[in-house]
């Protein structure tokens, strides 16, 4: 009996000594974990279309929130992000808002630059109300054109609606001075109809605003109703507009545009139909990124700190 009760303790001994060092084993080495959110400091400028500085813009980044200085300036430091994407939105009254986006770089400094398109601006927008039962057109000065059917709108809680419908639209045209800055997204990325990352080259672009007065509406996408939609093609970019192009819309909360539907050149216009409004782009589309990078000197070879530089639609700074 003895010895079995030695050989029992000897491995009630082992076993103990196993498993404590696989315990210990497990501490030591703790299985990574992947960040879902990083750090950036923000900082830039916020102008309207006669390059008129804008004070007092409200600048938001999750529940993050500034406001502009009196030269149109910014500064958020250390703001907590998504790790994917960031979204930052930029409102003020009288003004359409405008959302920009970008993947983050940890503890990275970012410069934007960007403009508001005021809502009585007789060049870029357009506004109308009419009756939810009768038909509607908003017809814009630059040539857009959006025509919507009666009995067409429900509210946020998907019931129908009935009253005075108030529309109000703002033309993206990307010949237009520091179009990179007036832009949805800024970076101009987005995914096609496969789910693809692609870059889009845009066309025309319309971002358009309909409530009740005071809460948004959107069309009763439960009946499929949907609207009829010119985009006016600026006339410098007739002869290279293709003839069917891909209606892309941009989603606020993911930062990035989405291809949803196509639409035919008609004349000097894009026609198309949505399903519901937010910013829509006519725009071309291409796969892959480019890298581009350098330096900007003065004549006697000293870097210039916060030069703008343009590539194509797209907009940066040097660094400071």
């Amino acid at each position: 009996m003895k010895k079995f009760i030695l050989k029992t303790g000897l491995l009630l001994l082992v076993s103990f000594m196993f498993f404590s060092g696989c315990k210990k084993d497990k501490k030591e080495t703790p299985t990574p974990t992947n960040p879902t959110t990083t750090s950036v400091t923000l900082t830039g400028n916020v102008i309207d279309v006669n390059n008129t500085p804008l004070s007092g813009v409200t600048v938001k980044v999750g529940t993050t929130t500034t406001t502009t200085n009196s030269d149109g300036s910014f500064y958020l430091s250390n703001v907590t992000v998504p790790i994917s994407r960031f979204v930052v939105e930029f409102s003020s009254s009288g003004f359409f808002t405008l959302v920009r986006s970008a993947v983050p770089t940890p503890s990275e400094k970012y410069d934007l630059e960007v403009g508001l398109i005021s809502e009585t601006d007789v060049t870029y927008a357009g506004s109308t109300s009419f009756a939810s039962n009768t038909t509607g057109n908003l017809t814009m000065g630059n040539g857009c054109i959006i025509k919507f059917p009666a009995n067409a709108f429900i509210t946020s809680t998907g019931s129908a609606f009935s009253g005075t419908v108030y529309v109000k639209a703002a033309y993206l045209d990307p010949t237009m001075n520091n179009y990179p800055m007036f832009v949805f997204g800024g970076d101009l990325y987005g995914k096609d109809s496969t789910g693809t990352e692609v870059m889009i080259n845009p066309y025309a672009g319309l971002n358009v605003i309909i409530t009740d007065g005071a809460n948004k509406l959107q069309l009763d996408t439960i009946h499929n109703v949907k609207a009829d939609v010119q985009f006016n093609i600026p006339n410098t970019l007739l002869t290279s507009a293709p003839n069917t192009i891909e209606l892309f819309d941009f989603d606020e909360n993911a930062g990035m545009a989405y291809a949803n539907g196509t639409a035919t050149k008609t004349g000097g216009k894009y026609m198309g139909q949505v399903q519901h409004f937010s910013f829509w782009n006519c725009a071309e589309f291409h796969p892959g990124k480019a890298l581009i990078s350098g330096y900007v000197t003065d004549a006697s070879g000293s870097p210039i700190p916060g030069m703008p530089v343009r590539v194509g639609h797209t907009f940066a700074k040097t660094d400071i």
